[in-house]
């Protein structure tokens, strides 16, 4: 059976005319396999996934950047883009500018935020797990509900991977965008700058503080009352836990092959879940993973 380096390096050449150098996977990929792949000086990004994401496909027709080379069902080739390891407390203000333009972002018949989240529940093939998970989201939509913010093109995996520096901020990987409540996504990100992707574990306040918070806010609405914001911007945090608890117990049980440590990161997640499951609904869950 022939190797997946051997496959790119046989898809560069008969789709780019391209002589491969060098191939490397990338070990912060969490969903997908991506490799970086060297010929000359240029370098790419190929992408394999199990099948074509349309929704994303339709995000990717909006943005400049990545420009994207070859895109079939199961895998895609992009232009690396050069860029520095964004940081995001120096770079707090440039995200959030960036985040407000991508919240413009018009787009049709797209994917909403409820039919997301019911679509990683349902990928997940024990019923009884799956009709927990099924149960508990209609508490997150509840909160959702109470917590009301613009209905705008949302990214959802804000993680820092997916946040690149160059003279700008470039957002990149949009499989999981959905139309949705804007502090939603505000929220996600929040909770990003908390976790320690070395550790696999979410750190509650190793993040952004309240003042550096209420710094992003105040740039992403341009005003300086932001309380209202900030309020609903916490209490949306439990949706971020959710949408990746969910996610992370998909992964646990595809036999991913991945480096990254997928039990530990749901169950740091799964903690401050305390109030969207009942004590038994945990029991069943920890049995689970």
């Amino acid at each position: 059976m022939k190797s997946i380096k051997f496959l790119i390096a046989d898809i560069f050449n008969k789709k780019l005319n391209i002589h491969i150098d060098k191939i490397v996977k990338q070990s912060d990929a969490y969903t997908n396999l991506v490799y970086k792949v060297d010929s000359g000086n240029e370098s790419f990004i190929y992408k394999k996934f199990e099948h074509l994401n349309l929704f994303e496909n339709l995000v990717l027709e909006k943005m400049s950047l990545p420009e994207i080379l070859v895109s079939e069902h199961d895998y895609r080739i992009e232009r690396f883009i050069k860029h520095k390891k964004v940081d995001f407390k120096n770079d707090c203000k440039e995200i959030a500018v960036a985040l407000k333009k991508f919240h413009t972002t018009e787009i049709k018949d797209f994917i909403n935020f409820k039919c997301l989240l019911l679509t990683e529940i349902n990928k997940i093939t024990n019923v009884k797990i799956s009709e927990i998970l099924e149960n508990a989201s209609i508490k997150i939509f509840n909160i959702i509900k109470n917590n009301q913010g613009k209905n705008v093109l949302c990214h959802n995996d804000l993680q820092p991977n997916n946040i690149l520096k160059t003279n700008t901020i470039i957002f990149i990987d949009f499989e999981y965008c959905s139309i949705g409540n804007n502090l939603v996504d505000i929220a996600n990100l929040f909770c990003e700058t908390e976790i320690d992707y070395e550790k696999n574990v979410y750190i509650k306040g190793s993040g952004y503080t309240e003042e550096e918070r209420i710094l992003f806010l105040r740039k992403y609405f341009n005003k300086n009352d932001v309380k209202c914001e900030l309020q609903k911007i916490n209490n949306l945090e439990v949706v971020s836990h959710f949408l990746w608890f969910v996610w992370s117990v998909y992964i646990i049980k595809s036999n991913n092959n991945s480096e990254f440590d997928y039990k530990k990161y749901s169950l740091s997640r799964l903690q401050y879940l305390n109030n969207i499951f009942t004590s038994d609904e945990i029991k069943i869950l920890l049995s689970y993973l």
